[in-house]
């Protein structure tokens, strides 16, 4: 017999192309866009920064805003999903410090992305959780080797200017890192609306 897998989880990643370009701009619009919001809030991120959710109104990060609803519209195609408008429902900046994260969480909307702008050496990894392999599953006490299909979790060096696009329903998290300087990234969240027929 051949193994069937039933299921898998796509995700999306590569680079912006302009992003030595543009990377002092982005990281001019993010920074004043802290300055203009102090407070920030707390949703997820432990101990750092992280921002109200309307930073997609800054007009230096349109290019940037645009690159990925053109990879909104890929991954829309790649799922075979039906024709509908893109929105970029809520974008906000996390800046994480010393033994500052994100903790686990997923989100509403249909997608949610991630924009590295800087990553110091030593910070802290970006990381997908599998929700797939039960802990009621017998089987988790027997295995040897995880694998792609009973890993916990996907850790990842991020780089400056990577960008990650997934399914909302995916749990990720940013670990803690050691740098003094920040990691500093923009995540997001895409809304479909159908086309009328």
């Amino acid at each position: 017999m051949e193994m069937l897998p039933v299921f898998s989880t796509p995700v999306w990643q590569g680079d912006y192309l302009n992003f030595q370009q543009d990377r002092t701009k982005f990281l001019n619009a993010v920074q004043e866009y802290r300055d203009e919001n102090p407070d920030g809030q707390t949703t997820h991120n432990i101990g750092g920064y992280e921002s109200p959710g309307q930073l997609h109104q800054k007009a230096d990060l349109n290019d940037l805003l645009t690159y990925i609803c053109e990879t909104a519209a890929k991954a829309c195609i790649d799922m075979d999903l039906i024709r509908s408008k893109i929105y970029i429902s809520s974008t906000w900046v996390d800046y994480l410090g010393v033994n500052n994260y994100v903790e686990p969480h997923s989100s509403h909307d249909v997608f949610t992305g991630i924009v590295f702008l800087q990553v110091p050496d030593d910070s802290g990894r970006f990381c997908f959780m599998n929700a797939t392999p039960s802990n009621c599953w017998d089987g988790r006490k027997l295995l040897g080797m995880k694998s792609e299909y009973t890993a916990d979790v996907l850790k990842l060096e991020p780089t400056e200017g990577q960008i990650f696009l997934w399914p909302s329903y995916v749990p990720t998290h940013i670990e803690p890192g050691t740098n003094k300087e920040d990691l500093i990234a923009i995540s997001f969240t895409i809304h479909l609306e159908p086309n009328p027929e």
